[in-house]
């Protein structure tokens, strides 16, 4: 028994065994050559097309991705994109870096889209505009776009909103080497609502908040605003043109508030820190003594008061429209120099009748040296502007 138990396990466990394998024959040398040499050859191949088009590659992910940030950018809601005036502005450049404050002015310049801007090929302002609005929408007829509102305070952009929209590049198309233009679209409020003699509201009575999508309608999206301390909102559409039509919540009602927010203003002193002379210029003088006032307020030591002097020139014509530029814009950037030299040029036609064309005519026949510096900048700012 003990001899046939034990057969049975051997063959149970032989039963066990896996059937054994049966491997196919080797490749002959010359196939091995031609597959070693195949392998080499991808290889090769591999690294050559990383060497020629995996920067390309590369640069269109890196494009693709700043566009999708933009595309689903939420921009802050508890803090404003644009603000004038001297306290507000130095509060808010005292609490964050991301505020770019000039002559008075704080602005959020958004950094996805200033990257994307970049990659675009747009060319950058002298002062970055503030991002009021970053994000994708859709017309009625279903295009997907980009669309960007912004706001700048360039010295004769007159508080346009400029509103970009951007057909979305893949991996097919080269948006990125062929840079859309903007379209410019003025909304209006600061001449044909607020009564300002050179269709400007006052710095330190004007905040622009971050835009916000419509949930409701993917077309539609809202930004909200203060003016002269009346809450408004500013409600935009991107229509099948891809052009964006903008309308306020209280089209009517706003317009009659900010005209009667406007003469009172006009008619007494800003309200808090703000200087006495930020006032403008009371309506019983003469158009002469107007000008007068402004020439000596372009020394005041505020610079909104400065700029808000250089547009009351701007709007009295007293020199051709370049010369008036080239000052608003040294008044905006700073250029003590330029500002000073076109000063003195204005306060000399006034004095001679000859026009500021030639004062500055006169510059290289200046016998004072300060003078003469003065003079000659103007002249590089004024030719800057032709």
């Amino acid at each position: 028994m003990d001899r046939s138990a034990a057969e049975t396990r051997a063959t149970e466990a032989e039963a066990r065994q896996p059937a054994p394998l049966n491997y196919a024959p080797p490749l002959p040398a010359r196939w091995r050559r031609i597959w070693r040499f195949a392998r080499w050859g991808i290889l090769i191949a591999a690294i050559v097309l990383a060497s020629k088009y995996g920067a390309v590659v590369w640069r269109r992910w890196e494009f693709l991705r700043l566009q999708a940030e933009c595309m689903n950018a939420e921009l802050p809601q508890d803090r404003p994109m644009m603000a004038a005036g001297l306290d507000q502005t130095r509060s808010l450049a005292a609490q964050s870096k991301e505020y770019q404050v000039n002559s008075g002015w704080a602005v959020r310049a958004d950094p996805r889209w200033a990257k994307l801007e970049a990659r675009l090929g747009l060319p950058a302002p002298a002062h970055p505009p503030a991002t009021l609005f970053l994000h994708e929408r859709y017309t009625s007829s279903g295009k997907r776009r980009l669309v960007v509102v912004e706001i700048s305070k360039e010295p004769l952009s007159r508080g346009d909103l400029i509103v970009t929209v951007l057909s979305p590049a893949d991996f097919r198309t080269d948006r990125d080497r062929s840079p859309p233009k903007p379209s410019i679209s003025s909304v209006g409020i600061w001449s044909s609502r607020g009564r300002s003699s050179d269709g400007y509201l006052p710095p330190a009575q004007t905040v622009w908040g971050a835009g916000v999508p419509d949930p409701a309608d993917r077309s539609r999206f809202t930004i909200p605003l203060e003016v002269l301390g009346l809450s408004e909102t500013l409600r935009l559409k991107l229509e099948d043109d891809e052009t964006v039509s903008t309308a306020f919540a209280d089209e009517k009602g706003f317009a009659t508030k900010v005209r009667e927010s406007w003469d009172r203003f006009v008619r007494a002193p800003v309200v808090g820190s703000m200087p006495q002379e930020l006032t403008v210029t009371r309506p019983e003088l003469t158009p002469q003594q107007k000008i007068a006032d402004a020439i000596r307020r372009l020394r005041n030591r505020e610079s909104i008061i400065r700029g808000r002097a250089a547009r009351e020139l701007l709007h009295a014509e007293v020199a051709p429209r370049h010369i008036m530029q080239a000052l608003v814009r040294a008044v905006e950037a700073g250029d003590f120099a330029a500002r000073e030299g076109l000063t003195l040029a204005i306060e000399r036609a006034q004095s001679s009748g000859k026009g500021v064309e030639a004062e500055l005519a006169k510059a290289d026949r200046e016998t004072d040296p300060a003078a003469r510096a003065f003079l000659n900048s103007a002249n590089r700012a004024v030719a800057a502007e032709k």
